[in-house]
This record gives C-alpha cells, sequence and structure tokens, in this order.
C-alpha cells in the first residue's frame, strides 16, 4: 500500500512538472522567435542603409554617367563602409547585373554576385570558405546597383530589454506557480504519508514532515528551522546560478565588443592617411593570396614597382609640405588611373606599389609608361634645380621565375633600381630570358 502511494504520488508530481515545462518551454520559444525575426529585420535594414548610402554617394557625383567617377566613388566609399564591423565587402553592377567593380576582390565570384542579386536573394554562399554572407541590394531605376556583404547574422538574447522583461516575468510566474502547487501537494498528501511511513518503520520521522511542524515546543521550532534553512539554501543556490548565467552573457558580450574594436582597428591600419592607399601592412597581408589565387586560376599578375626621382631635393629646397603635397596627388593619380580590380599602395616614403591583376607585363609596363607622363606634368611645377621625376620597375608572374609574391616583388624592386641606374624617369621590364630583349620606356 505505501509503495502504491508513493509511485502514485512520485507521477503526480512528475505529471506537473512536464506541464509547466512543457508552458514555459512554449512561452520562450515563441519569445526566441519574435525576438530573432525582429532583430534580422533591423540587421537587414542597416545593411539596407549602407546600400543606399553608397548608391547616392555615386549618384549625386558631378559626372556620375563617367565609369571611372563611379568607380572612383564606389572605391572611396566601400573603403570607409568597411569600418563597420558587420560589413565584409562590397560590389558596384551596372544595369545588367555585371560586376564593375568589386571590394575586396576576392570577396566572393563576379557570377555568384549577379546571381544572388538577378535572384533577390538575402544570403548567399561565395564559395570561399567564409560561409553564408548577408546581402542587402540598392538599385536606381535599374541603372546601377551597389551590393553590401556582411557577417552571418547572429543572434544575441542580449537584444532588447522586453525580452529579458518577458523572461523574468516568465519565469518569476512558472517558478512562484510551481512551488506553491508543489507545497500544496506536499502538505496534503506527501507529508501524511511519510510521516506516517516513518513513524511505522523508525519511529523516528523528519520534523518538517509532521504535524509537528505546527507545534510550539522545542521540536516544533527546530523543525521550522530547519524547513527555513533548506528553503534558504535553495534560493541561494537559485541566486548563484542566474549570477553565473548573467556573468558568462555579460562576458560573451564583452568579448563581441572586443573583437569588433580589433576588426575595425585591423582595416584602419590597412590605409595610408597622406596618400588614401593602401599600405604595407595591406601589401603583407594580401600579397600572397593573391599571388596563389593568381597561380591557381593560371592567370597572369604583374607588379610594379614606383619611385619618385630627386624627391629629397624637393624637401630640402621648398620643405616637407610641398613633399606632402606631393604624394597626396600621386595617392590621387593612383586612384583615379589604375582600375578597379588593381591595388595601389604607398611602399613607404616616396616608393609606391601598383598589383595589377591579369595584366602582364607588357601591359602592366604601358600603365606605369601612362602614370610616369601624369606625375611629370604635375611635378614640373615644382621649380628645383633636377627635375622631379618617377621611375619604375616592372615584373610579371609569366616572364619571372619566382614561386611567391614577395619574390615577384623583389624581381619588380630590381627592376626598378636598373631603371634608376640606366636613366631616371623610365620604366624597367623584368624578364627571365636574357636571349629577349628589355623593355626600356623613356617617358
Amino acid at each position: 500500500m505505501q509503495r502504491r502511494s508513493r509511485s502514485l504520488l512520485l507521477k503526480l508530481q512528475a505529471g506537473l512538472l512536464m506541464v509547466f515545462v512543457l508552458i514555459i518551454g512554449t512561452v520562450l520559444g515563441v519569445q526566441v522567435l519574435l525576438a530573432r525575426a525582429s532583430e534580422h529585420g533591423a540587421f537587414h535594414d542597416h545593411l539596407s542603409k549602407l546600400a543606399r548610402v553608397g548608391l547616392a554617394a555615386i549618384e549625386l557625383a558631378p559626372d556620375r554617367h563617367s565609369d571611372v567617377t563611379r568607380r572612383e566613388r564606389f572605391r572611396d566609399w566601400s573603403w570607409s563602409v568597411m569600418a563597420d564591423p558587420a560589413v565584409r565587402g562590397a560590389a558596384l553592377l551596372d544595369a545588367g547585373s555585371r560586376v564593375v567593380a568589386l571590394q575586396p576582390e576576392d570577396i566572393a565570384d563576379r557570377r555568384a554576385i549577379a546571381d544572388a542579386v538577378a535572384a533577390d536573394a538575402w544570403d548567399f554562399d561565395p564559395g570561399n570558405g567564409l560561409g553564408r554572407l548577408e546581402l542587402a541590394v540598392a538599385a536606381a531605376g535599374g541603372r546601377q546597383h551597389v551590393v553590401v556583404f556582411a557577417a552571418p547574422f547572429r543572434f544575441s538574447l542580449l537584444s532588447g530589454e522586453r525580452w529579458w522583461a518577458s523572461l523574468l516575468a516568465g519565469g518569476s510566474v512558472a517558478g512562484a506557480g510551481w512551488l506553491w502547487l508543489r507545497r500544496r501537494v506536499v502538505r496534503l498528501l506527501i507529508q501524511p504519508l511519510r510521516s506516517l511511513r516513518r513513524v511505522v518503520e523508525t519511529g523516528c520521522p523528519r520534523p518538517e514532515d509532521t504535524p509537528q511542524n505546527n507545534r510550539d515546543d522545542e521540536l516544533g521550532r527546530l523543525a521550522r528551522a530547519i524547513e527555513r534553512a533548506l528553503d534558504d539554501r535553495e534560493r541561494s543556490r537559485d541566486r548563484v546560478d542566474v549570477l553565473e548565467r548573467i556573468m558568462d552573457q555579460r562576458v560573451a558580450a564583452r568579448t563581441r565588443q572586443i573583437q569588433a574594436m580589433l576588426a575595425q582597428a585591423e582595416r584602419q591600419a590597412w590605409i595610408d592617411p597622406l596618400t588614401r592607399l593602401g599600405n604595407r601592412r595591406l601589401l603583407d597581408d594580401r600579397l600572397e593570396p593573391l599571388y596563389a589565387s593568381q597561380v591557381e586560376c593560371a592567370e597572369d599578375m604583374s607588379i610594379v614597382v614606383f619611385d619618385i626621382d630627386n624627391f629629397k631635393q624637393l624637401n630640402d629646397t621648398l620643405g616637407h609640405a610641398a613633399g606632402d603635397e606631393l604624394l597626396s596627388f600621386t595617392g590621387e593619380l593612383f586612384r583615379g588611373a589604375l582600375r578597379s580590380s588593381d591595388i595601389g599602395l604607398r611602399y613607404g616614403g616616396d616608393e609606391f606599389v601598383a598589383i595589377l591583376l591579369g595584366s602582364g607585363s607588357d601591359e602592366a609596363a604601358e600603365t606605369a609608361d601612362r602614370l610616369i607622363k601624369l606625375f611629370r606634368q604635375r611635378a614640373s611645377l615644382y621649380k628645383v634645380s633636377l627635375p622631379v621625376t618617377m621611375s619604375a620597375g616592372v615584373a610579371s608572374i609569366r616572364t619571372a621565375n619566382s614561386n611567391s609574391g614577395g619574390e615577384l616583388l623583389k624581381l619588380a624592386d630590381a627592376a626598378l633600381y636598373q631603371s634608376k641606374r640606366v636613366g631616371k624617369g623610365r620604366v624597367h621590364v623584368h624578364r627571365q630570358d636574357a636571349r629577349k630583349p628589355t623593355a626600356v620606356r623613356v617617358s
């Protein structure tokens, strides 16, 4: 009889517990789904706003129908928008959904971007190991599109006060209801049966399980003290668990903030503040991956190293302000004359580097020659005893015996010194085959 009563009471408690768990799980699940949908909508609205801002920056250009102007505007805007911790890159598409400009170049395959925009997708897989990326598009009358790529959406339980208010309210009501029902069941059914069983079996029943809890003698006071101590211990454990969860969540939130700050600092550390070109750190970080990608795709790549001739005499004669002005103009010249797929960098001091993807040594030499001529027109305005010119050295994957981007850069640097040795203001092309004539262009 005692076993049957105990089994019945255990089943009753288990049934009540399952009902409460089901109710609480349903309420919290709905809260999570609503909060996640709201946060994802806000995240996608933020990306769309960034895309609209980029499109507006291009549309407001004085000559927005010029391809060069649109690419330059897009390049300037894309560097600034990538300061956002969530943004991974951006793309500019024309009316036919063809990618005109992409930043960075290896963020995704151009065809995949066009297909995603045509399908009006919110996210897509670029296939480069980054996983699925969030995607937002801003269109201007079907003429052109600006696309922003962002890190995959991550739902955070720390989003919004309503979520926490609902969680605390639901947990408090459920906990209070469960404790009330449990106490009622214990007082009405479990305590009398336990008291009867223990009195029969041991003759020394537990005080909190017997009617002696209501007595005014020492036994009753002791029973009530034990019961209060047990309740206090359980409440203390609950408080400790809640505090541990809160601390874990705060530490996780702080870790995410620090990671976002470091990512933003890394992007800013890639930009030279005077010329607004990439700096040497960007070259060190991206040269080898670009080289490996071009070799894997059997595509050519050229590196051009530039050096300003007689730059020290310009600084000594006209001052460092004039030198900084000429360096700033060189940055504008590189951003305007290079293609959107090319990368211009300030290597250090008065030395610059251009990475031309998909260009052979002859095409790279023509680009270098054009830049040298444009530079000479501006530099001729500075009246110094020796003319301020620019020399360049070119090396490409197909015309050089190199195994890495670093080796290709050294060959281009050696070609630069050869150009300065035979006469400044020239372009010298490195060729592996000594029987072929070395190209030297006089600007």
